[in-house]
């Protein structure tokens, strides 16, 4: 049964012994049909809206959808140059990282020059070394054994002379 405020209005009741009075049922009747009225009224806004807001919600999600994608691609694009960026920021630090290596390698190398070198003259210096205190170890095994062969030459006056250490001139004034 479809109801509707004409309808409510149009219905008819049997009169019954002790039933109810009819204008009482008649006012009531009045009474929900405008509440029927309004009910009605109020669901076909209700409805509209509902409609409405579904069809903005679907236009509105499909603004937000487009806003996202712009934002998720913006931020991509950003990404890809912060990373473009910190490629170029790695690539020079480590030319400059090779740069600084490469000079201190050579500043090494020179260092091991000098030190090689120092070392040559070294072995240089103490090979000659050597050769001088070998002359004079054999120098003074030459002279021990003509001191012991007595082959030095004898001055008389000498072994005659005294000599006293703290009066010998070493390059200096007389010590007493």
């Amino acid at each position: 049964m479809n109801i509707n405020a004409e309808s409510i209005q149009k219905k008819e009741f049997h009169i019954v012994f002790k039933g109810y009075k009819p204008e009482e049922v008649d006012k009531f009747l009045d009474i929900l049909t405008v509440e029927f009225d309004r009910l009605k009224k109020s669901q076909r806004q209700l409805q509209e809206n509902l409609d409405k807001l579904k069809y903005e919600g679907n236009k509105e999600s499909v603004e937000m959808k487009r806003v996202i994608q712009e934002a998720l691609v913006s931020a991509h694009k950003v990404a890809e140059d912060i990373k473009r960026k910190a490629e170029k920021e790695a690539e020079k630090i480590v030319r400059n990282k090779i740069a600084k290596e490469e000079e201190a390698y050579k500043y090494l190398l020179g260092k091991k020059a000098q030190l090689e070198g120092d070392i040559k003259k070294l072995n240089q210096e103490y090979g000659d070394f050597k050769g001088k205190i070998s002359k004079v170890v054999d120098d003074f095994k030459e002279t021990t054994s003509k001191l012991a062969e007595e082959k030095f030459i004898k001055i008389p006056e000498i072994s005659k002379m005294s000599f006293d250490i703290d009066k010998i001139k070493i390059g200096e004034e007389e010590k007493e």
